[in-house]
């Protein structure tokens, strides 16, 4: 049932409400399913008519290009005699026709009924296009009952023998030892790929953008690419720096292959941080230095999955460690494609769009009301991966994700917390999220935007000082999803940012690969463990993802 309220939105949005009567509305939007999709709708109708070009063609210019044709070609044409009151509609039609032979006519009506067929049979849609349509317009899907957490054990605990027919032994097919010799030959990609490949005749260009990131990944264990890549983004120095920060992360793994700053709510999430870090440098579980590092990670990954996909326990804010954990399983499904990882990682996926609440967002819990903008930009992040793998099913909760983060933008590109305008810690690192989260969930970012988010970004550095003092201020997550999203951007944004905050992060990295524990805001939930993975993840910006606009 359409809610009485919308028929305010469009008054709303052009700024026709009375200051006081603003607010009030603000809220109800925000709380509102049906409302937040109009609002959605409306706001992108009337940026689009925005943009238009206002044509005023000059009257009588098709009557005059008529009248020059028969002055200069007679033989061809006669003048339309004017039209007396008395003529029939078909008199008349018949008058302005009289001059046209037959057997033009009969082409001409041909034609257009061939190129009338050729578009209702020849262009079918995308079906991102159909999905993305039927989501916008669907109702919110009522949330009846909840997830299963507990395992048919009643631990809680998925065990690592997850398959969709039922339990049995987990064996996983880990390839080739790192010290075999045939060590580098590409595991087979899977007969029966749960992500099944999309098809390029619905996807276009749209494919082969995904397809290129897909390579990238890929990618990654090329030395010669690697080193491409920082001689043409800025990253020549960032190399060694980077080993030295996994070679710390590898010497501090525990023995079960999690990473752990003393609190154990933390550990799923700072085990996907270090995970993305060794994966962002090319190492993978099948192949390079840390292979072995990087696969009892992910054996501790998948035994703390639960059978209904979540990856962790169901405490406290888990939706950012699933989050984490979810890209780190991804990450290395895509880049290797075992066969092991396929059904934990689609489980993982599965869950987030289960988690996904009415309005489009998450928050700290399963279907929470309150929508978190940073925890929301991990999930979107990885329903894009689990989309550029041929996953369609994420297209209408990322669809809806994107709605919801087009509310939270205001009309500077600063995107708010759990509302518009809503900063609790500050505007930058939201933006920031916002700002990547836009790039990768959309095939056409809109480019206004990101001018302005990229200005925003650009007002205060995320590393304020190298020095401890200065600790408190400097904030990590903040220069690592701006890097992502500038190196994106790319041009003078890019240019500005990057060497500055590379700079300063290679200055404050230590002698032993580690930054220290306490170096910006948020250290104190993940020590020593989090700004190393972190200060890596900052320097392997220029080859982690591609440049989408190149």
């Amino acid at each position: 049932m359409k809610c009485e309220k919308s028929s305010e939105i469009v008054a709303y949005l052009k700024g026709e409400v009375e200051e006081a009567g603003r607010e009030p509305l603000r809220l109800h939007f925000e709380g509102c399913a049906e409302c937040t999709k109009e609002l959605a709708r409306f706001d992108r109708t009337l940026k689009a008519l925005g943009r238009l070009e206002t044509v005023d063609p000059a009257p009588g210019f098709a009557w005059r290009v008529r009248q020059a044709f028969a002055e200069a070609h007679p033989e061809f044409m006669e003048r339309v005699r004017p039209r007396r009151p008395s003529d029939s509609w078909w008199e008349s039609l018949r008058a302005h026709f009289d001059f046209v032979p037959a057997w033009a006519i009969s082409v001409a009506v041909h034609v257009l009924l061939l190129a009338i067929a050729a578009i209702v049979l020849l262009s079918p849609r995308s079906e991102e296009d159909e999905l993305r349509d039927s989501s916008i317009q669907a109702k919110p899907r009522r949330h009846t009952a909840g997830p299963e957490w507990k395992s048919a054990d009643g631990t809680g605990r998925r065990s690592a023998d997850f398959t969709p027919d039922g339990p049995r032994e987990y064996t996983p097919d880990w390839p080739r030892d790192p010290d075999d010799p045939n060590r580098d030959v590409k595991p087979r990609i899977p007969e029966r790929d749960p992500f099944k490949p999309m098809d390029p005749r619905h996807w276009v260009e749209r494919f082969k953008k995904d397809n290129r990131i897909l390579a990238f990944l890929e990618s990654r264990t090329n030395e010669k690419t690697k080193d491409l890549l920082r001689k043409m983004y800025g990253g020549e120095e960032t190399g060694p720096a980077v080993r030295r920060s996994l070679g710390w992360l590898a010497r501090v793994q525990e023995a079960d292959g999690r990473w752990t700053a003393g609190k154990r709510e933390y550990e799923v999430g700072l085990t996907g941080l270090a995970l993305l870090a060794f994966l962002g440098d090319g190492h993978t579980h099948v192949r390079g230095e840390h292979a072995e590092v990087v696969k009892k990670g992910i054996q501790f990954l998948l035994s703390e999955q639960r059978s209904n996909g979540l990856v962790g326990r169901n405490e406290g804010h888990y939706m950012y460690d699933h989050g984490i954990a979810t890209l780190a399983l991804l990450e290395a499904y895509v880049m290797t494609r075992d066969e092991a990882l396929q059904a934990p990682a689609s489980s993982a996926v599965a869950f987030t769009v289960s988690a996904q609440n009415s309005a489009g967002g998450w928050g700290y819990a399963y279907r929470a009301n309150e929508n978190d903008t940073s925890v929301g930009g991990w999930q979107i992040l990885l329903l894009r991966l689990a989309l550029m793998s041929g996953d369609k099913t994420v297209i209408p909760a990322l669809n809806q994700a994107r709605d919801r983060l087009s509310l939270l933008t205001d009309s500077e590109g600063k995107v708010g917390y759990r509302a518009r305008l809503q900063f609790p810690n500050g505007c930058h690192a939201l933006t920031a999220v916002g700002m990547f989260a836009h790039v990768m969930a959309n095939h056409t970012p809109d480019g206004a935007l990101l001018d302005l988010q990229a200005k925003v970004l650009l007002e205060l550095p995320p590393i304020v000082s190298t020095e401890p003092q200065s600790y408190p201020s400097n904030d990590l997550y903040f220069a690592y999803f701006g890097s992502l999203a500038l190196f994106q951007k790319g041009g003078n944004p890019w240019a500005e940012w990057y060497p500055l905050v590379k700079k300063k992060v290679l200055e404050s990295q230590g002698r032993d690969g580690a930054w220290p524990a306490g170096f910006d805001k948020w250290s104190g939930y993940g020590g020593q463990v989090y700004t190393t993975a972190m200060g890596a993840l900052v320097l392997e910006t220029p080859w982690r993802y591609p440049r989408l606009a190149d």
